[in-house]
């Protein structure tokens, strides 16, 4: 009812509600849900009816909160003219900061392990291994460099734990590949065994300081 009719009731002795029927939750709701009939599964929980009453309680001078989230438990309480009640310690408020707290952690040693590059082999599939005249065996790989950082990069490509001749299509073998800021460089590979066996097969990536910085594990086939 309006405020003139609450006040009248009241001085009567008769019980009246503290909405003084403005409408302005109603009016303010994206979905068109009336609040005063009670919660609704299809609130967004904008937030903007209880701006809307609080705003109107306060022209009223009367406390805030006639629209508010609230528990059902002090709902309930509310029923039945009893005091909220308000815990700020609880299961649900020490789980969510224990995860929030697992997950600055991760963020963390993300950030502290982070590379600024990626060395990536694939081995071709078909056919997986050539065998040469001289009867030596070929494998051919696509290695890709991704450069990460925000400055060029450049590597010298190398391979160990197996006794192959490595040779890069379109670049000597010892040259150095540069590659662009935020940018990659798709290689075509191939290792060649003169006494071919099967081997497990380490590519790596060295720096102009002759440094190890990137390695990558593949399998060299000898079929």
């Amino acid at each position: 009812m309006s405020a003139k009719k609450a006040a009248e009731a009241r001085s009567q002795g008769l019980s009246a509600g503290d909405c003084v029927d403005c409408g302005a939750c109603v009016a303010v709701c994206p979905i068109g849900i009336d609040i005063r009939r009670g919660p609704s599964f299809a609130c967004i929980n904008c937030g903007l009816c209880v701006d809307a009453c609080d705003g109107v309680m306060a022209k009223l001078d009367r406390p805030r909160g006639l629209i508010d989230y609230e528990s059902w438990h002090n709902i309930e309480r509310g029923r039945i003219s009893e005091p909220r009640v308000s815990r700020l310690v609880r299961p649900k408020t020490i789980g969510l900061a224990l995860a929030c707290l697992a997950l600055t952690g991760i963020i963390a040693v993300s950030f502290a392990t982070k590379t600024t590059a990626v060395l990536s082999v694939q081995h071709d599939r078909d056919p997986l291994a050539v065998r040469l005249s001289d009867g030596a065996v070929r494998n051919a790989y696509t290695v890709k460099l991704l450069n990460k950082s925000s400055a060029p990069q450049s590597f010298k490509l190398g391979v160990s734990d197996v006794g192959a001749a490595l040779a890069i299509v379109g670049h000597a073998p010892a040259a150095l590949i540069e590659v662009e800021p935020d940018g990659s460089e798709t290689l075509r590979v191939t290792l060649t065994m003169s006494e071919p066996v099967d081997a497990d097969v380490t590519f790596q990536a060295v720096d102009p300081n002759g440094q190890v910085v990137l390695t990558a594990h593949d399998r060299f086939v000898n079929r």
